[in-house]
């Protein structure tokens, strides 16, 4: 057999990819890492170090720092557009803090700081939120860290799941719920 040349185009593409391929390799290691770190310096056996001030501290440190980074890279076209978006990242962080707290019932008792310590962990992934896609993936990440955290600081892992899915799902449904409201409404002015 003769030996071919390689196609020029095919690996040029391929070279294209390799780099981002490489980069969110290398980012999900590091996140890994930091969340398994956290976990570990931050709750030993069921008694999260943190206090109330450090969780609420780094969990929202973690999503400002992120909603300031996304905005250097990617400035809006209005000051306040960017503001604003910073202030619903924010906004959402918190309230999966305020969803978990208010989903831990009897049967799923955990106790107030280790839920705080799992929500600043899961916050954790917010500093790398600076495009959509990695808004996503920082999102499932989060979810995972905080349900991690959970088992780790002593919850049940069935607990953990509720209160993991709790936290994380009032995001979506708060999506879904803005999304058919504003398409209703947009439904209603055409009927009228």
């Amino acid at each position: 057999m003769v030996p071919r040349e390689p196609n020029r185009p095919a690996a040029a593409e391929s070279d294209s990819l390799t780099l981002p391929i490489r980069l969110f390799n290398a980012w999900r290691k590091l996140l890994g890492r930091i969340g398994d770190q956290a976990v570990r310096l931050v709750g030993r056996g069921g008694a999260p170090v943190a206090g109330p001030g450090l969780s609420l501290a780094v969990g929202l440190g973690a999503t400002i720092v992120g909603a300031t980074i996304a905005q250097l890279i990617h400035p809006a076209q209005q000051p306040l557009q960017g503001l604003a978006a910073g202030a619903v990242s924010v906004m959402w962080v918190v309230a999966r803090l305020v969803m978990m707290r208010l989903s831990n019932t009897r049967e799923t008792t955990s106790e107030p700081g280790t839920i705080r310590f799992a929500w600043a962990v899961g916050a954790l992934p917010q500093l790398f939120a600076v495009t959509p896609e990695l808004k996503i993936v920082a999102w499932l990440l989060g979810a995972a860290l905080t349900f991690r955290a959970l088992v780790l600081a002593g919850t049940a892992p069935r607990n953990a799941l509720w209160l993991s899915a709790w936290g994380y799902g009032i995001e979506p449904a708060g999506f879904v719920l803005v999304t058919l409201t504003r398409n209703l409404t947009d439904a209603f002015k055409l009927l009228a």
